[in-house]
């Protein structure tokens, strides 16, 4: 048996209740961390690991999904990144706001952005799912990024966007509410197509190494490749309850 005391190391009162969870990012001039959080009232608050606010910065609306944290500039000093229903966010380590930000999105928006940065060269793509069921590229100055090619489908997109590598190909995950999956290339065009005969009861996810998976409604593994072949595998034990 072991037992162990927990400590509260400090506590912040906020105004009201939050509604996002806690983010962390590094202070790149303290190498601490900070800690983000929004109240209902859309404050966006900054405190540091002793739990002192440094800053506090009123946001249009709710911040979708999570903060990502870029380094724009390339010097090291980075970023909070988010977007809320309407508009795209850079926010410094001062709580100030990048010049020409917030933007605004090409169309309003459900879902948080997700982040891409294929050569690790900070050459930063946004992805935006629009309301209107398009996939928007979009650089680090929140500018359309020429080139993108997506082409909108008829079901409703149900899932973030996921970029993965195998074998030095690049892949963007693309799911949507008929459990159609495609891979798309970096310019927005499709790689793969899966058909898939049975619907999903959880998000698709992917490996290390590049392999799709999920669970499907008579509670099979689907896995998939990006040759586009598939399998699904009967496990004992799976139920309309497990998770991945």
């Amino acid at each position: 048996q072991y037992k162990e005391s927990i400590k509260e190391e400090w506590c912040y009162p906020l105004d009201t209740n939050p509604t996002l969870n806690p983010q962390f990012v590094e202070n790149h001039f303290t190498k601490e961390q900070m800690i983000l959080i929004q109240d209902k009232y859309n404050n966006l608050t900054a405190l540091n690991s002793d739990g002192k606010k440094l800053w506090s910065q009123q946001i249009g609306s709710k911040i979708l999904s999570k903060i990502n944290f870029i380094d724009t500039y390339k010097n090291k000093k980075f970023q909070a990144l988010f977007n809320t229903k309407d508009k795209l966010y850079l926010i410094d380590r001062n709580g100030n706001f990048v010049n020409g930000f917030p933007k605004n999105l090409p169309i309003s928006t459900s879902m948080g952005h997700s982040l891409f940065d294929y050569n690790n060269n900070k050459n930063y793509r946004i992805i935006i799912v629009g309301d209107d069921n398009i996939l928007y590229n979009l650089n680090k100055k929140g500018e359309n990024v020429k080139g993108w090619k997506y082409t909108k489908g008829k079901n409703q997109i149900n899932q973030n966007p996921v970029h993965f590598t195998v074998n030095n190909k690049d892949y963007i995950l693309h799911t949507t509410n008929d459990n159609q999956i495609k891979l798309l290339a970096r310019n927005g065009t499709d790689r793969t197509v899966f058909k898939i005969n049975q619907p999903f009861t959880t998000p698709v996810k992917i490996s290390k190494n590049g392999m799709l998976y999920a669970i499907t409604s008579e509670n099979k593994l689907w896995t998939g490749n990006v040759s586009g072949t598939t399998e699904t595998i009967e496990l004992p034990g799976l139920n309309t309850n497990t998770k991945i």
